[in-house]
Formats: structure tokens, sequence, C-alpha cells
């Protein structure tokens, strides 16, 4: 199951999924915008069910599992942003 993210109502905006694959913690913090200190921090209570990276990477089965524990990340869509005024 891919979890949705939803950027507003249903019916105006079109839905945004999250791939489920292997992602570098690089990505992942890009992805979810935090610290690695905040990252590992957020992750921490969790270690045993996620399992260490394999390789530079989470597996696509420990990404599932970092989604089930801190949730999918918000997603910005920059396009839609009025450029700031100076």
């Amino acid at each position: 199951m891919v979890p949705s993210l939803n950027t507003g109502h249903p019916s105006t905006s079109p839905r945004r999924y999250f791939i489920i694959r292997a992602y570098s913690v690089k990505e992942l913090l890009a992805l979810y915008n935090i610290s690695s200190k905040r990252f590992a921090r957020i992750l921490s209570p969790y270690r045993d069910l996620i399992g260490p990276m394999q390789g530079r990477t989470y597996s696509p089965l420990q990404v599932e599992r970092i989604l089930a524990c801190i949730g999918t990340p918000r997603v910005l869509d920059v396009t839609e942003m009025e450029p700031l005024q100076d």
C-alpha cells in the first residue's frame, strides 16, 4: 500500500504519493526537512524494529517501517507559492 500525501481537498488538488523504495539518509532528511541529529533522535526508539541500514540506504521494507513509526513527511508544493517580495 502506498500512503498518499494529500495536499488539499481531493476535488481541487492533485494527490501526491510517497513512493516506497530504498532511500538514503540524505534523501529522507530532505523529505522530512530535519537535521541528521534530530532524525537519529526520532528513530532511536524504533532502531530494533527498523534494523541497520543496507549499505548506504534503508531498504523499501525499512522505509515502510519508518513511515509506520514516524508518519509520512509533509510535502510542500513550491509551484503553488507566490514569490517573495523584496
